[in-house]
């Protein structure tokens, strides 16, 4: 499996050779292009983004890349392929036998902070009276941020998957339902909608680790591809998890807060209430997560998974299933989480 993924760019420089006379009875030269080309025509990138990759054309179209040099910072490179080992600006440039093309300036910019997110695993079920203070503090925190990642995660109805009880035994003294753990290192008082500072006191101004998401599937499986980009060197065993969400599932909720102060409306049962962010399934060989390749989560570093198989699932419509990706440390503590639409592209969000 291939762990790193080289970004491509595209740039062209360009070699006019002057057309001169060297006497009155002479009026001989030359015209050439020089062309090098690859995907992208950015010339600046973030800093452990990729790798730029040349390929040398002459005027005739002719793919003249391996008699060729290319100079960065005036000295050669083997081979037509680049990557920056800092940031900083690259002056790159083309040769072939006289001919000097003009000079490229590549910017290499130190992005290396991200977005930061915080993930809840709320354990519910449609039979549980007291869940929907968890559903009602949910509502609250998306008005208020977007960087919160809720999960469902069913037991005891329709909606509950068979590795549900693997998530439970990561909860230190699970205590029932509902129970809602933050970040997998914490669990959220009693009275959670009362209580949503000790979810956004979480949510740091950035974070090191960026997570990039694009997935196929359908109602039943599928495929995901997940990229880490690493702005800070992590010397641990780090760990990462692949849930497959839907929204817009309809079960009748019990409901225990009632009456016209009561949540949602105060009747009980809350008949045909929609149950979102529900787990569904995932794409690790273990639910709970999988270790990343070792001594690759350093700085500047792009680790890559690509199309990995998801669980078989079972899902209404597919176009209200998402993706979400997190990564923890050694202990297992969430150090950032992303999400996304299933069958979308979801890059790095860089700060």
């Amino acid at each position: 499996m291939n762990y790193k993924k080289s970004i491509r760019f595209v740039m062209v420089l360009l070699f006019t050779f002057a057309v001169y006379s060297c006497s009155d009875d002479e009026g001989s030269g030359s015209n050439n292009t020089i062309e090098l080309t690859s995907n992208l025509s950015e010339t600046s990138i973030p800093f452990g983004e990729g790798k730029f990759e040349f390929t040398v054309e002459n005027s005739q179209n002719e793919d003249i890349t391996s008699s060729s040099t290319i100079y960065v910072n005036d000295t050669p490179i083997i081979g037509n392929e680049f990557s920056p080992t800092e940031p900083g600006t690259y002056e790159v440039y083309a040769q072939k036998d006289n001919s000097t093309s003009n000079t490229i300036s590549l910017a290499v910019s130190e992005k290396n902070k991200f977005t930061h997110k915080v993930m809840v695993e709320d354990f519910t079920g449609t039979w549980c009276g007291y869940c929907p203070r968890v559903m009602d503090a949910f509502v609250k925190l998306s008005e208020i941020t977007n960087k919160v990642v809720p999960i469902g995660v069913h037991s005891g109805d329709s909606f509950q998957i068979p590795e549900y009880a693997q998530l439970e035994n990561l909860v230190p003294n699970f205590g029932g339902y509902p129970t809602a753990f933050i970040n997998r290192s914490a669990v959220w008082s009693i009275n959670e909608n009362e209580n949503l500072e000790e979810v956004t006191s979480k949510i740091n101004a950035n974070s090191t680790i960026g997570i990039s998401i694009s997935s196929q599937l359908d109602e039943n499986n599928g495929t995901v591809s997940v990229r880490f980009a690493f702005g800070a060197n992590y010397n641990q065993s780090l760990k990462y998890g692949i849930y497959i969400l839907e929204n817009g599932l309809v079960e009748n909720q019990v409901n225990y807060y009632t009456g016209s102060n009561g949540l949602f409306g105060g009747t009980n049962p809350l008949v045909n209430f929609v149950h979102n962010h529900t787990l569904r399934g995932y794409a690790t060989p273990n639910i709970a997560g999988k270790a990343l390749p070792s001594g690759q989560s350093m700085y500047g570093n792009i680790i890559e998974l690509p199309n990995l198989a998801t669980s078989n699932y079972t899902s209404l419509d597919v176009n209200k299933l998402e993706i979400v990706v997190f990564i923890m440390d050694a202990n297992g503590k969430v150090l950032n989480v992303q999400v996304a639409p299933a069958n979308t592209v979801k890059g790095f969000e860089f700060l």
